[in-house]
């Protein structure tokens, strides 16, 4: 007896439309573009066009209130009436029945557009053997709540040669020409003239899609799945922005005043070269690679019509604010955009971040290893599997990748960054800013006892000349002979005494600061006169004080070091954090030096050295908490310390 063990039944579905719906709803609001041009580009197809009718006659491209249909032509193999069937009538039409991990299931065009086109998807097709042009319309039905083929009635002769109404559910354009001509068209449309009327883009095989919305009157041009209008810009931003490279021809129509142009979308990687960006040293961790491109200018330096070019491919509001995202095949998944996005991959300048992009390409998955990534069932977002048959598949987490990025960055990056930073940095201070705000600290306030004391000593010399105010009408120290002065010149030259006055004081309280190494120990600059090598020193000469401060002192290189290992990717940031440093120390010196002049003017009866000493400056240095003025500082570049 001979039992055939091997014999089941599969698994069906009750209920596909319900999935669609819920399978439409979860995917990304342009992911139904994406599907169309992957289809396409797998069926074969060369050219790829996206735009509103193809078929450029009046009774479609003039709906009420003109309305736009999206449509989607390729020049693709195409579907003979059997294969459009097979393809819209069943819920998984693919060939891929194994269930691979990279696997493209059919699914989904059919998932990703039916939720905003209950009214219709259309298909029309030709192939090098069926090139009449067959056509297939899913629709939804609201009363069974189900999706389906639309049956269409079609005049088909009998056997006895009288024609009669025959309801199908593929049709060719011919039977729909001999049907409907009179009437105007099926449903409005004169769907057949779609074979005169190709745009050269079809000529013996290919598709068309017809986006038809929730009814009749509806307009799907400019529309995402969620109903939300965009620019007709948007299918080109959103194509460079989801395909790293095209192994077609996609373009997408713009509309002018005078008429219709074509957008060639390439991909990302090819815009990106167009746009004068360059890829850089690629970096290896583990088994990911990091793909930098570099522009060494900024956007902001583009020609008007460069400019309009780049905003013809990607959007500014999202490209020109960094752009980090995930390689798979030959699409881009877990797209990353904004300032928060760049600064977390160490692109802390924001001047950089339209000059920097980042692609990771991460490994495929392995069934061997059971390591890798692969698409999830939407085919927006990447999953990874870590190697252990334990372990929970997890969307893909790159923060290892972006650390090591962070610590490793190519030295085009790094030096941009740099500079950018180096440009906020205003090493020449303004003195008359720094007055300006510490003001309070150089009006010395003391009571008249304490003025009195000090402006007598134990000789009984060197009394503080107090200003004596003479009362009306004393002329003493008056010249008779001396001409007056009028009440008005009076005023003017008391001005400019006063101006003149202040001036004078503002140069004897400013200060020069020159950072420069040391030539040696022996320098004679730094060196005090216990032999101990200070980090500061100051000369006065006829041109005023200038203060010298050694970058290579231990004290500066030791708060550098600490800096350094404090913040993620320091050792890539070292001229950022020794700039901050000389910053903050530049402009405290400069306080503690006007301070110390001011006071000796003020009082030049206690005789104090018109200089600030090394050992002055040095306590200046310990006196202020610089780690913690230098920190604030550089946490407002945007560096991150580790955790």
């Amino acid at each position: 007896m001979n039992i055939q063990r091997s014999q089941f039944t599969p698994i069906k579905d009750d209920s596909p439309s319900s999935t669609m719906i819920r399978f439409g709803r979860q995917v990304a609001p342009m992911q139904f573009l994406r599907e169309a041009i992957q289809n396409a580009i797998e069926a074969g197809a060369t050219r790829v066009r996206v735009e509103p009718c193809p078929l450029a006659m009046n009774d479609h491209a003039t709906l009420p209130g003109g309305l736009k249909r999206l449509s989607i032509v390729d020049n693709g193999c195409g579907m003979n009436a059997e294969e459009l069937l097979q393809y819209i009538n069943k819920y998984n039409s693919s060939s891929k029945i194994s269930g691979g991990h990279h696997d493209n299931f059919g699914i989904g065009i059919k998932a990703t557009a039916s939720s905003f086109n209950h009214y219709g998807l259309v298909f029309i097709s030709w192939t090098k053997e069926s090139k009449d042009g067959n056509m297939i319309w899913l629709c939804y039905n609201k009363k069974a709540k189900q999706f389906g083929v639309r049956h269409i009635p079609v005049y088909e002769r009998q056997d006895d040669g009288e024609y009669e109404f025959v309801y199908k559910q593929v049709v060719s354009l011919k039977e729909l020409e001999a049907t409907y001509e009179d009437e105007g068209g099926f449903e409005g449309v004169k769907w057949w003239n779609a074979e005169k009327k190709k745009y050269n883009i079809i000529k013996d095989q290919g598709t068309i899609v017809y986006f038809c919305g929730m009814h009749q009157h509806d307009s799907t041009w400019g529309k995402d799945a969620r109903g939300k209008s965009f620019y007709e810009y948007g299918y080109t931003y959103y194509i460079n922005k989801r395909f790293h490279n095209l192994n077609a021809i996609v373009s997408t129509a713009i509309f002018t005043k005078e008429r219709r142009l074509y957008k060639v979308a390439h991909g990302f990687d090819y815009e990106c070269l167009y746009l004068g960006f360059k890829k850089v040293q690629t970096i290896d961790f583990d088994e990911f690679k990091i793909i930098t491109y570099v522009r060494k200018d900024s956007i902001k330096t583009l020609r008007s019509n460069e400019y309009q070019s780049m905003v013809h491919r990607f959007d500014p509001s999202s490209y020109n604010n960094g752009f980090i995202a995930v390689k798979y095949k030959n699409e881009l998944y877990n797209l990353e955009t904004g300032k928060r996005a760049s600064r977390q991959w160490g692109i802390i300048a924001d001047e950089v971040m339209s000059q920097v992009k980042i692609i990771v390409v991460p490994p495929e998955y392995d069934p061997k290893t059971n390591y890798g990534v692969f698409p999830n069932e939407g085919r927006d977002t990447l999953m990874m599997e870590d190697g252990s048959k334990d372990q929970e598949t997890k969307v893909l987490d790159l923060k290892e990748v972006r650390e090591f990025f962070i610590d490793n960055m190519p030295q085009e990056v790094s030096d941009l960054i740099d500079n950018a930073l180096k440009k906020k940095m205003n090493f020449k201070h303004s003195d008359e800013e720094i007055f300006k705000k510490y003001k309070f600290l150089f009006k010395l306030k003391v009571t008249r006892e304490l003025e009195e004391q000090l402006a007598y000593d134990k000789d009984g010399q060197d009394q503080l000349q107090l200003p004596i105010k003479a009362e009306k009408g004393d002329s003493t120290g008056s010249d008779p002979k001396t001409p007056k002065i009028s009440q008005k010149m009076k005023e003017k030259l008391d001005k400019l005494n006063k101006a003149s006055m202040q001036e004078k004081k503002k140069k004897d309280l400013m200060a020069a600061v020159i950072w420069e190494s040391a030539t040696g120990e022996d320098d004679c600059r730094f060196l005090g006169c216990n032999g101990y090598s200070y980090p500061l020193t100051s000369e006065v000469s006829n041109s005023g004080t200038t203060i010298w401060a050694d970058p290579s002192h231990d004290l500066f290189k030791q708060m550098e070091q600490y800096f350094v290992s404090y913040y993620k990717g320091g050792d890539k940031r070292r001229k950022t954090i020794m700039d901050e440093i000389q910053q903050v120390v530049t402009l405290d010196i400069k306080v503690a030096h006007a301070h110390k002049m001011a006071f000796v003017k003020r009082y030049p009866q206690l005789k104090v050295e018109n200089q600030v000493t090394k050992d002055e400056l040095m306590g200046s240095l310990l006196g202020y908490n610089l780690y913690t003025k230098v920190q604030q500082a550089l946490s407002t570049k945007g560096l991150k310390p580790k955790k």
